[in-house]
């Protein structure tokens, strides 16, 4: 899908508009890939077990 919008790479994803994302993707997928894309994400950390 990203693909067919001419995104090949996270700069690409950067650089995009987000009003154009917003309306292929749908506004709460179209932000929180372009927050991801700069390295945003409030999602907790949640240990897996024991540290190595």
């Amino acid at each position: 899908c990203l693909e067919a919008l001419g995104i090949n790479s996270v700069r690409d994803l950067q650089t995009f508009s987000p009003k154009i994302l917003e309306k292929e993707l749908g506004i709460s997928v179209a932000q929180r890939i372009q927050k991801l894309s700069f390295g945003e994400d409030n999602s907790p950390v949640i240990l897996s077990g024991p540290p190595q």
